[in-house]
């Protein structure tokens, strides 16, 4: 078929779209390519954000576990349990106490608390004193 256009006579051809198609078809592809990466980085850097809140706040709730047995051995020297749940806002500590443990004296206390899969546990030694109550905490090690 035969087009003219003022003196110049020109021959369409058929294929004359499907270079501007593959064109649309390559930009196209690298822009969902690049969508789909940017969301997945985004979603990856939320979930990285909500799992540190997690476990801080895993920690958080351990060590309030943990404080709360040492107010409790301040109160009674001979203070041992072995196993108590300690609830802290909506979330929950299990903690034991073991008097005479490593050596005579000493009270080995144990936190443990679990946010969304976030588990923290905190190890404590300390020791009470006969005569006054007082309570020294020796060592203390996140689990």
């Amino acid at each position: 078929m035969l087009f003219f256009t003022g003196y110049r006579a020109y021959r369409r051809s058929s294929t004359t779209g499907q270079a501007a198609l593959s064109t649309i078809f390559i930009i196209g592809g690298i822009v969902v390519f690049a969508s789909l990466t940017i969301a997945f980085f985004a979603l990856s850097f939320l979930n990285a954000t909500f799992g540190a809140q997690a476990a801080n706040r895993a920690e958080a709730v351990a060590m309030g576990g943990l404080n709360d047995t040492l107010l409790k051995l301040a109160r009674n020297r001979s203070y041992a349990v072995a196993s108590l749940s300690v609830s802290i806002d909506n979330y929950t500590a299990l903690v034991s106490a073991t008097q005479d443990s490593p050596v005579a004296g000493q009270v080995t206390i144990t936190s443990s608390a679990t946010v969304n899969n976030n588990t923290r546990q905190v190890l404590a030694v300390a020791t009470v004193s006969t005569s006054t109550g007082e309570v020294t905490l020796l060592r203390w090690q996140l689990q």
